[in-house]
């Protein structure tokens, strides 16, 4: 049972999942600690995934786009419990082999690290030819 409930369970409605996972996307960086992981994973979004394959589809997605700053220990526990059964759907399938892949493509190589900017504006000095009203 879940931990909340929602009338008419519309927490786990398309539309409302969308949305959630969207602006969840803008939180990237949080998704590096496992307490937010956890509140967003195991305390919601699982809590109805496995019934509910709408739940599944869109937390693939979410992870799809986050997995790189997901907190790990929480990442390779999501993947376990994410895996399809057999009888799930195509696209439920295609995107949890996305997300295997893309795991695995950032293991082999891992992202290179930001250069600091620059302090060069593109500004080149420009030779002001000499006139008598400019001083020498």
């Amino acid at each position: 049972m879940n931990s909340f409930e929602t009338y008419n369970d519309m927490a786990f409605g398309d539309i409302f999942l969308h949305l959630l996972t969207g602006h969840l996307t803008l939180l990237s960086d949080e998704f590096g600690t496992e307490e937010f992981c956890t509140s967003v994973f195991d305390n919601f979004l699982l809590t109805s995934s496995s019934s509910k394959e709408n739940v599944h589809r869109h937390t693939l997605r979410l992870l799809n786009h986050l997995h790189q700053k997901v907190h790990t220990s929480s990442l390779e526990a999501l993947m376990k419990t994410l895996e399809p059964p057999k009888q799930s759907s195509e696209p439920v399938k295609e995107l949890y082999t996305q997300l295997v892949e893309k795991i695995e493509a950032s293991k082999r190589s891992p992202p290179e690290p930001e250069e600091a900017p620059t302090l060069d504006l593109g500004l080149h000095p420009v030779a002001v030819p000499a006139t008598p009203t400019t001083p020498v």
